[in-house]
C-alpha cells in the first residue's frame, strides 16, 4: 500500500508523536522546494546536486520505505521543468537521484 504521508496519520501527528511530527514536517518542507522549483524560484543544477548528496543515505526525502507525497510532489515539479535527455544529462553523475527519480516514475506509473 502507498503511504502518501510516510504513515503518519493526521491522528498520529495530532497526537503529538515526535517522530509523527518530524515527519508531517518534513514532507511538508519538501513540498515547499517542489513549489520553489515549479514556480521558477530554484536553481535547479544545485538542487539536483545537493538532493544527490541527501539521498546518498536514503532511498527517499523523508524516511519512508516508499515514496510520500513529498517525493512525487519533487518529482513531478522537476520533471515538469526539464525531461528526457535533457533530464538524462543534468543527473548524470548524480546517482542517488537518477535511482530516486526511477522509483518515484515507477510509483507512478502504478498509480
Amino acid at each position: 500500500p502507498l503511504l502518501f504521508l510516510g504513515g503518519h496519520s493526521a491522528r498520529s501527528y495530532a497526537g503529538a508523536s515526535p517522530v509523527s511530527a518530524l515527519a508531517v514536517a518534513g514532507i511538508s518542507s519538501w513540498m515547499s522546494v517542489a513549489s520553489s522549483v515549479r514556480d521558477g524560484g530554484a536553481d535547479l543544477d544545485a538542487l539536483l546536486g545537493q538532493l544527490d548528496g541527501y539521498l546518498g543515505s536514503r532511498s527517499f526525502v523523508v524516511p519512508c520505505p516508499e515514496p510520500t507525497l513529498a517525493d512525487l510532489d519533487l518529482y513531478l515539479a522537476i520533471v515538469a521543468k526539464v525531461s528526457g535527455e535533457a533530464l538524462e544529462g543534468k543527473v548524470k553523475g548524480c546517482a542517488h537521484v537518477y535511482r530516486w527519480l526511477e522509483q518515484c516514475g515507477a510509483t507512478l506509473e502504478m498509480l
